[in-house]
């Protein structure tokens, strides 16, 4: 599945093995957040699916270069 732009926004659900894995996802995420200062929302739904809601909040809630690129990083380690 590939990311759904909806409502100015990319969203995309993530199936994991546990809510564990779930975890040390979003710990491997966090450094490039970090770094970036942009953060995703998401939603953690069903004890193992997440669910990533892509949009930056200070442009008006538009879709732009910094999404893009979380959506390719959170890919790579999906």
């Amino acid at each position: 599945m590939v990311w759904e732009k909806v409502d100015n926004s990319l969203e995309k659900e993530f199936v994991f093995s546990s809510f564990e894995d779930i975890i040390d996802f979003l710990n491997i995420l966090s450094p490039f957040v970090k770094e970036t200062n942009h953060h995703p929302n998401f939603c953690v739904y069903s004890y193992k699916k997440i669910k990533f809601i892509l949009t930056t909040h200070n442009m008006e809630n538009k879709v732009t270069e910094l999404d893009e690129k979380l959506s390719k990083k959170i890919e790579r380690y999906c």
